[in-house]
């Protein structure tokens, strides 16, 4: 694995850790009760509270963290190939966490192509 790429997975080991941090921060906030009560929605509701960009709204940190680790994704994949990037999963979800971790970037990289035109595939 090249220094280039083992940056890459050491950024993507920080992005991880600090996506942890921020759910674990919220899960103590007493507001998080009140702003992230769920309510029943129509299917209508949900898609346009997508459109309007709800997640940002409740979870701004953790959503830029996670479109983070969906950037890296990209870059991985403009000069590598899905075998390479497994690489940089099986090093990033080395830790006790392991299996929330590989979970984490397979879920965000889902649908990425790499250089050769295949496709990850969570």
């Amino acid at each position: 694995m090249d220094e280039h790429t083992k940056e890459l997975g050491e950024a993507l080991g920080r992005i991880l850790d600090a996506i942890m941090e921020n759910e674990r921060l919220r899960a103590e906030d007493p507001l998080s009760a009140i702003v992230d009560k769920s309510t029943p929605m129509k299917l209508d509701d949900l898609i346009d509270g997508i459109e309007r960009g709800d997640d940002w709204v409740r979870d701004p940190i953790g959503q830029s963290l996670r479109a983070g680790l969906r950037n890296i994704g990209k870059i991985l994949a403009n000069s590598r190939t899905i075998a390479q990037m497994k690489e940089v999963v099986e090093l990033v979800a080395n830790k006790e966490d392991g299996p929330w971790r590989s979970f984490m970037l397979h879920k965000h990289w889902d649908g990425i192509t790499d250089k050769d035109g295949d496709q990850w595939i969570a």
